[in-house]
């Protein structure tokens, strides 16, 4: 688990752009989303790896089982938010420019 956190960090250092640099309101969301994509996807992959290791552990108490279910079931909907924050950003703009 510290292997991908450290390597999703490494990542996020390459080439991290402040979002105050920006000149456009559509600049600053998309960098914005970037940002949140980058810090939150290898945090996403070790809550997943965990509610894994909580699904294993379980052991076959239901009630363990029930917890670590619901645990990767919000874990994988967060990572569908995080995955369509292009997508929300891009709505956004659109909703703004159409005012």
């Amino acid at each position: 688990m510290v292997l991908v956190i450290t390597a999703g960090f490494n990542f996020v250092n390459a080439d991290f752009e402040p979002a105050t640099r920006s000149r456009t309101f559509e600049a600053i969301l998309l960098n914005i989303a970037s940002w949140i994509a980058k810090f939150s996807l290898p945090i996403l992959a070790a809550l997943i790896v965990w509610a894994g290791f909580r699904i294993v552990s379980a052991r076959g108490d239901v009630k363990q089982l029930e917890d670590a279910k619901r645990m990767l079931y919000w874990t994988l909907v967060g990572g569908a938010i995080i995955a369509g924050a292009y997508i929300i950003a891009q709505a956004v703009i659109n909703f703004a420019a159409g005012l």
